[in-house]
């Protein structure tokens, strides 16, 4: 088992930092003299094709508008944007535009690029693996009947899953993949099969997440006494909704959500956040009027108020003194 890693620049290390190289938290700690957001989550269905019970989103036939998504990557992408994460919400290969995602992604090669997905639809999407640098999927349980009553899914799609990411595992130049679980005291006692189920496709990285915020993992013996020489077990002290990097190395985000809006968050999808629509970052200039801006920094300001559990903005919020002045006008 392995907690939080110091790299070569002193600074913790989140263990969901699948690049490990210390270039990336040198970026996430750097405070520049601008707002635009350097690492960008994509919410782009709310359907899902599984039903866990302890997710926490709603779901509805909402999907994020295919071309005023593509506009804002290609804006974010040409300013200080290094990073996207594709997500939901629901599950990512539902949308029905994902092809023309994969396309605009694929043209933005600086770019890092996540996909964070069930899973279950994987194979339909098999030849553009490239295109992300890193893919994690969510299996929330060990062995394939456990995992059909987590998902209430097929069997088969346990193993079928695992079977792909293990192929896609012995070809690293391919692409990185890792398994996720959120951990709760229905799935813990299977979590030994799911390690010996990893060590037989070949996947090298798990990384287990507690339903609740707070838990440590002394809570649940089973994982305490998780262990394996070829896969290296992550235990992510708080959920964060994706396991975002800590305050201790954080850059500034945004999300790019279903309902065409831009919030600071992913939990935090409200009125009082939102920092614009998308159709406000369709060029180059208008983004450049909303990054920053006073919606902008009033929507920071009202996040940095609640205590959020995430705190993926905090160290920028500390370092921004101008930030924390009196209120704007807006």
């Amino acid at each position: 088992m392995t907690e939080d890693n110091e790299n070569a620049t002193g600074y913790p290390q989140h263990p969901d930092d699948s690049r490990g190289d210390m270039w990336s938290i040198i970026d996430r700690r750097r405070c520049q003299d601008t707002l635009w957001p350097k690492w960008v989550t994509v919410h782009l269905t709310d359907l899902c094709n599984h039903h866990c019970d302890w997710c926490w989103y709603s779901r509805s036939e909402q999907s994020i508008s295919p071309e005023l998504l593509i506009d804002a990557i290609n804006v974010l992408a040409s300013k200080e944007c290094s990073e996207i994460t594709v997500s939901g919400g629901g599950e990512p290969l539902l949308y029905p535009a994902f092809s023309d995602v994969l396309e605009a992604l694929a043209l933005l090669p600086s770019i890092r690029k996540r996909l964070y997905t069930n899973g279950s639809l994987l194979g339909r999407f098999a030849a553009s693996a490239h295109v992300f640098d890193y893919i994690r999927v969510s299996i929330d349980a060990g062995g394939s009947e456990s995992y059909a009553k987590e998902h209430r899914a097929p069997r088969s799609v346990y193993h079928d899953t695992l079977e792909l990411l293990g192929i896609w595992a012995s070809r690293p130049n391919l692409v990185d993949v890792g398994i996720s679980v959120v951990v709760h005291s229905r799935n813990v006692s299977n979590l030994p099969q799911l390690v010996q189920d990893c060590e037989r496709y070949g996947i090298n990285k798990i990384f287990l997440k507690p339903k609740m915020r707070g838990l440590v993992r002394e809570s649940f013996p089973h994982i305490a006494e998780l262990y394996s020489d070829s896969v290296r077990i992550h235990f992510v002290r708080d959920l964060g909704v994706y396991g975002q990097p800590d305050e201790q190395a954080s850059s500034l985000a945004a999300l790019l959500s279903t309902n065409d809006s831009i919030y600071p968050c992913c939990h935090l999808q409200s009125e009082r956040f939102k920092i614009a629509s998308l159709r406000d970052i369709r060029t180059h200039e208008r983004a450049a009027r909303v990054f920053g801006g006073p919606r902008h920094l009033d929507a920071l300001r009202s996040y940095s108020s609640i205590g959020h559990p995430c705190r993926i903005h905090d160290a920028w919020l500390d370092q921004i003194n101008w930030l924390r002045a009196s209120p704007l006008e807006t």
